[in-house]
């Protein structure tokens, strides 16, 4: 029996880490695509038996995509997602901490929460119009500000619903001894609750940041130019009406890939801890 037991404990080792195999070749294998067509030649690109690894480095496509702009875009979704990331989290830390700290009755608590999830869910797509003629009227359109400005309800609520577990899951005993010891309300969270939930601060911060990184509708209609246009419009402004280059078009998605893939390797101890102390209950 025992015997048999460790034979089944060894198939079900074996298959976890075959399906999880299959997930790392499933997430990583495009992206290696990308790269790899971002410095092939055309007719390397049109030869019937494409080659998995290229056998010269051909820099034409990002030659192309650095005179199209594409580097001012990619620092338009940097200062984009970064003040969308500011402002949310400006927004969420002291509203989840009234939801979860302030004493309200259960019943109040639970309908503001059912409320910020429901802007969770809320389709941009049905405020495009108010907010487009709001823009054209005060002379908003084509601003970086207007851009962070629709990012932030849809990104703050998110950032506020998973606050509020965080909280829940910090012992009130912790606030209330920094209390006792005279700390006020603001002293006992800068010394003693941000520490505690510093990697699920950074863990949200960073999956703000990519939601409004990757943002594409705001972008698209709410801008025209260079000045304002980000990075998403940008490598799809790469493709043209009648012919497309894929070595240009992966030239611009390697752009855009790599800040989020150098925040989330610098940033993955953090992520792991904020994702599972906060985000898994």
């Amino acid at each position: 029996m025992p015997r048999d037991q460790a034979k089944i404990e060894t198939v079900k080792s074996l298959l976890t880490y075959a399906g999880l195999a299959l997930a790392v070749l499933w997430t990583l294998v495009p992206v290696y695509w990308i790269v790899v067509t971002s410095f092939k030649t055309n007719a390397e690109l049109a030869s019937s038996s494409p080659t998995i690894f290229p056998p010269g480095i051909v820099l034409d496509g990002y030659r192309t995509v650095i005179d199209r702009g594409i580097p001012r875009m990619a620092l338009n979704s940097v200062i984009v997602a970064a003040g969308c990331t500011a402002v949310s989290l400006a927004l969420a830390i002291p509203g989840s901490y009234g939801l979860t700290r302030l004493g309200l009755p259960r019943r109040v608590g639970t309908a503001l929460a059912l409320l910020i999830g429901f802007a969770v869910i809320f389709p941009a797509i049905s405020i495009v119009i108010p907010m487009f003629k709001l823009a054209v009227k005060f002379q908003a359109y084509d601003q970086l500000s207007t851009l962070i400005l629709l990012n932030v309800p849809f990104n703050a609520a998110f950032a506020l619903w998973v606050l509020r577990t965080v909280w829940m899951d910090i012992p009130r005993d912790i606030e209330e001894a920094a209390l006792l010891d005279g700390d006020s309300r603001f002293s006992a969270f800068r010394r003693v609750l941000l520490p505690a939930m510093l990697p699920s601060l950074i863990a949200i911060a960073v999956l703000v940041f990519i939601f409004t990184w990757n943002e594409f509708l705001f972008a698209l209609i709410f801008t025209t130019s260079q000045k304002a246009m980000t990075l998403p419009v940008g490598v799809a402004s790469q493709v043209p009406q009648h012919e497309l280059s894929w070595q240009i078009v992966s030239a611009a998605g390697t752009v855009a890939l790599i800040p989020v893939v150098i925040a989330t390797v610098l940033l993955q101890r953090y992520l792991v801890r904020g994702l599972t102390f906060g985000l898994a209950k």
